[in-house]
């Protein structure tokens, strides 16, 4: 049978160290996730880029769907991409990447011009007249694993910084 012989000196400084982790936890997770989002922004702002540019006149239909945006739309979205402050809700930390505000596009619906938001949802889900045209969810399935590994190695930075 095998056995662990440990002395008290080792169990107590190992104790404290976990005790360190346990109260920093908060900031240690926020350190953690910000960089994290960063990556991920920037993949869906490579994303945007490479949305389609059709004609500002030209209309879509149900039958011929648009195949992209106008070139102020997509400024609108490349301008309006950003990440909120870390909230706390629940125990969990979290951070939302989106579009916010409104596109210099002025029309009788949306004099103050089209919401950021708007148009991107409607490119990435489709409408009756716009083709789907999933960005964001491109942008998330190729940079999850990187986006997980970034998280793992600001953890583990933060961690080794208690350690010591």
């Amino acid at each position: 049978m095998a056995r662990w012989i440990v002395n008290n000196e080792a169990i107590n400084s190992y104790l404290s160290m976990l005790k360190k982790m346990q109260v920093n936890s908060d900031e240690i997770i926020r350190r953690a996730i910000y960089p994290a989002a960063g990556i991920m922004a920037d993949a869906i702002k490579k994303e945007v880029d490479n949305l389609p540019i059709v004609s500002p006149k030209e209309r879509g239909t149900e039958n011929k769907k648009l195949k992209g945006l106008t070139s102020k739309q997509k400024e609108g979205l490349q301008d309006s991409l950003g990440i909120s402050p870390m909230k706390e809700r629940d125990g969990i930390i979290s951070a939302k990447i989106g579009f916010d505000g409104y596109n210099s596009v002025k029309t009788k619906k949306f004099p103050n011009g089209q919401p950021n938001a708007m148009i991107a949802r409607s490119i990435n889900s489709g409408t009756s007249f716009r083709e789907k045209t999933q960005f964001m969810d491109k942008a998330i399935r190729k940079n999850r694993k990187k986006v997980e590994k970034e998280i793992e190695k600001q953890l583990d930075e933060q961690i080794k910084k208690i350690m010591k």
